[in-house]
């Protein structure tokens, strides 16, 4: 059987730049709603507070992310380990 050689692939900018989320009260309630809706599958007649927790835990894990980024960035960009 042939092997076969790996090529390195980059990451596609227009994946990994996206515009920074709100921390505004109502950008955290849009982003609730959005994973409510579209992550979880939920609609309004669902009447389980799991899901309104886990919804809100993923909007501020969404902007935990996007900090945690950022920090990885500047890391790199002044040359720390």
């Amino acid at each position: 059987m042939p092997t076969r050689h790996l090529i390195r692939s980059e990451p596609n900018e227009a994946l990994t730049e996206t515009s920074p989320l709100g921390m505004k009260a109502k950008d955290i309630a849009s982003g609730v709603s959005q994973h409510f809706t579209y992550t979880l599958g939920r609609d309004r007649f669902c009447k389980s507070t799991h899901y309104s927790y886990t919804a809100l835990a993923l909007t501020v894990r969404d902007r935990l992310m996007e900090r945690w980024k950022h920090t990885q960035q500047a890391y790199r960009a002044s040359g720390c380990r």
